[in-house]
């Protein structure tokens, strides 16, 4: 482990480096990193970088005031340390130095084996993401899944990321892919090409979100027109993430055996929703 006193003799080609460095001196001291203000002159470079402690400042007091909240508040984790290191470059020679190192934390940092967990440091690889969608598309689900992973790993303690690592994960790819909201109906789209009577119809709110949506394909359609004289009407089957009820309409064949004529998702149970 390096002295203060080393440090701050210390040179870098880039800032890549010194960051790379300092990734390297927080992991073995056990906190996280993150990157401060840039300072620029007036020509428009850069004369100082610095990197802070991840638990540098404090959150905003209206962020804790706000009466309209929609979720509760989130672990507050800044408490104002003042660990940073600040590097400059030094003259026109392209080297930059450490100008500026404060070592002093007013938390507890922690031991070797509990650093990965932190989120700047979870991340997961290429190999596990493809591995991840693979069986996700075969249904599996992500614990399961992460399961799975630990068992390749050697147990939980050596995968480098949690579950809800997992599922941001989906979250994102949705996003790129233009939101969930999409990927249903280019669903029934691609479902429409191979069945001419697949139907589908969704309502749109004052806030522009999808607020309710019906589907019914080709085969419901026939079940409908041979057993549909009894009609039942489950609007108690489940709900999902998004807390919108399914309502499951269906009846019985000839087999005694229940059939679903068509299935709708509602924002709220009103009777112009269900209408």
């Amino acid at each position: 482990m390096y002295s203060i006193v080393e440090i701050l003799e210390m040179e870098f080609n880039n800032p890549d480096e010194a960051s790379g460095f300092y990734q390297q001196y927080i992991w073995a001291k056990g906190f996280a990193m993150r990157q401060g203000k840039k300072l620029k002159n007036k020509k428009g470079e850069i004369v100082w970088y610095t990197y802070l402690c991840n638990r540098e400042g404090f959150r905003d007091k209206k962020w804790l005031e706000m009466q309209d909240r929609k979720r509760e508040h989130k672990v507050v984790r800044r408490c104002r340390c003042l660990a940073e290191m600040r590097i400059k470059p030094k003259s026109d020679s392209g080297i930059w130095y450490v100008s500026r190192f404060v070592d002093d934390h007013n938390h507890d940092v922690l031991p070797a084996n509990f650093v990965p967990y932190l989120p700047s440091y979870r991340k997961i690889s290429d190999v596990n993401l493809a591995y991840m969608d693979s069986l996700r598309q075969v249904g599996i689900s992500i614990p399961k899944i992460y399961e799975s992973i630990a068992a390749q790993a050697g147990g939980f303690n050596l995968v480098p990321f949690t579950k809800r690592d997992m599922y941001n994960e989906i979250r994102r790819q949705r996003a790129l892919r233009n939101g969930d909201v999409n990927a249903p109906l280019r669903f029934f789209e691609r479902c429409a090409r191979g069945d001419e009577k697949m139907f589908w119809r969704f309502e749109v709110g004052p806030d522009q979100h999808m607020c309710d949506l019906f589907w019914s394909d080709g085969r419901s359609q026939n079940d409908y027109k041979i057993f549909g004289d009894v009609l039942a009407f489950d609007a108690t089957y489940g709900r999902n993430k998004y807390n919108l009820p399914i309502v499951v309409f269906s009846g019985v064949n000839h087999h005694n055996q229940t059939c679903v004529f068509a299935t709708a998702m509602v924002s709220c149970e009103s009777q112009a929703s269900y209408v």
